[in-house]
């Protein structure tokens, strides 16, 4: 039910309950200062979950990059080692 619905059936229901208008008026007030206060706290969780997204985002890009950098050192060391053994494979090929 939209906003101005809710206004529209609390309007009725303290009408037809003996409000007078201060009551309605007062009520109408509520109903806006609750829509006001609903659409703060949509924009604070709105923007944790943003802030939460990108420190997320930037801890995954950090974990890639050390990764990758494993994957690169793990990579060279296993060429070292391969062309080590190339020389020994030639020297015991030479003897």
């Amino acid at each position: 039910m939209t906003k101005l619905g809710l206004v529209a059936v609390t309007t009725l229901a303290l009408f037809s309950a003996g409000c007078d208008r201060s009551d309605v008026r007062h009520a109408r007030s509520q109903a806006r200062e609750a829509g006001q206060k609903a659409k703060e706290d949509l924009k604070k969780a709105d923007r944790k979950l943003k802030e939460g997204w990108e420190r997320a985002n930037e801890q995954t890009k950090q974990d890639l990059d050390k990764a990758r950098e494993q994957a690169r050192e793990a990579l060279r060391k296993s060429e070292q080692d391969l062309e080590k053994a190339r020389d020994r494979a030639r020297q015991s090929s030479e003897q």
